[in-house]
C-alpha cells in the first residue's frame, strides 16, 4: 500500500494462540488489504455476537497517491461496523490509523444535545459518566492525517477510543517514534457496552526490541464464555500413563509405608510426636 521505491508497508496479519483458536473466525477482509475482520464465537461482553478489527490505515498523503480515484477508507469501515452492529454485535477495533486526535471528543454527550433531541433515549445513547481521554501527543488533527475522520467516525457509530481513559493508560502514551519526533496513532477503539469488560491497556516502550517505530499495546479485558473448552486428553508421548490396579492395592500399600519409615519420618521425628501423626 505504499508507493515508495524500496518500501514495503501496510496491510494486517493476526496470530492468535491455538488455546483459543477454535473460537476465532475470519469473517471478512478489505480489499486493499487495509482491515481484516474476525469473529469471536462463543464470547459473551454484553451481547451474543463481538467482532474484532485488525486495521491498517494508510497516511493520508499515500493514500491519495496509489489511489486515483479515493474513497476514504473509514467510509468502507465504517459500513462493516454499521452492519454488525445492526446484528446486536459489539465491537472492537485496534491497529495503525495514522490518525492524531489529541484530547478531542470521540462521543457526543447527551446532555449536550438534549436541548435538540427528544425526551426519550435510546439504549444505545451513550452515558454521561465516561471519563475524559487524556492524550500524551497534542498534535492538533489536521488534513495532513486522518484524525478528524476517525474522530467523526466514533461519535457516528457510538465507539469510543480506550487510549488514555483506561487503567494501564491513564495519560494516553505515545505509540509511534522516530527521529523526527513521536505521535500517538495506534488505538485500541471499542463499543461503549465493552468498557465494563476493560481491565487494562498498556502501551510498552519497546518498538526497538521488534525493529519497529511502533510500540506494541496489549489489551486485557474480560469475558464469559458461552461453552467450556474441553479437557485435553492426557497424551502417552508426556510420560507414563498411571492405572489403578485393584489385585495390586496391597502391594501399594506396603510400598508406601516403606517409602513413609525410611524417608518422612525420620526427617520430622525431631521436631514431631510420631504417635501423635499417626493417631491423626
Amino acid at each position: 500500500m505504499s508507493d515508495r521505491p524500496g518500501h514495503h508497508s501496510g496491510g494486517v496479519g493476526v496470530f492468535v494462540s491455538d488455546r483459543v483458536s477454535d473460537r476465532v473466525e475470519c469473517v471478512e477482509a478489505a480489499d486493499d488489504a487495509s482491515y481484516l475482520w474476525l469473529k469471536l464465537k462463543d464470547v459473551v461482553l454484553g451481547c451474543p455476537e463481538v467482532y474484532f478489527c485488525v486495521c491498517y490505515m494508510p497516511q493520508k498523503r499515500e493514500f491519495k497517491k496509489i489511489t486515483p480515484t479515493p474513497t476514504c477508507p473509514y467510509e468502507h469501515l465504517q459500513s462493516d461496523v454499521l452492519k454488525y452492529q445492526g446484528r446486536g454485535a459489539q465491537i472492537l477495533l485496534c491497529g495503525d490509523f495514522n490518525a492524531r486526535t489529541a484530547e478531542e471528543p470521540d462521543f457526543l454527550r447527551m446532555a449536550e444535545l438534549q436541548p435538540f433531541l427528544p425526551n426519550t433515549l435510546d439504549d444505545d445513547d451513550l452515558p454521561d459518566d465516561i471519563p475524559h481521554r487524556r492524550n500524551c501527543d497534542q498534535g492538533t488533527p489536521g488534513s495532513q492525517n486522518w484524525g478528524p475522520v476517525l474522530l467523526e467516525f466514533c461519535q457516528q457509530a457510538n465507539l469510543l477510543i480506550l487510549n488514555g481513559s483506561t487503567p494501564g493508560d491513564e495519560y494516553g502514551q505515545f505509540t509511534f517514534q522516530t527521529e523526527q519526533g513521536r505521535s500517538t496513532i495506534d488505538y485500541f477503539i471499542a463499543s461503549a457496552q465493552c468498557m465494563t469488560a476493560v481491565q487494562s491497556l498498556r502501551v510498552l516502550d519497546e518498538a526497538g526490541r521488534y525493529r519497529s517505530d511502533h510500540n506494541p499495546l496489549f489489551l486485557h479485558f474480560a469475558c464469559e464464555s458461552l461453552t467450556h473448552a474441553p479437557v485435553p486428553t492426557p497424551s502417552t508421548e508426556s510420560g507414563a500413563r498411571m492405572r489403578y490396579d485393584v489385585q495390586r492395592a496391597e502391594a501399594y500399600q506396603v510400598a508406601l509405608a516403606s517409602e513413609l519409615q525410611q524417608h518422612f519420618i525420620p526427617l520430622i521425628q525431631h521436631e514431631l510426636d510420631v504417635d501423635l501423626i499417626c493417631s491423626v
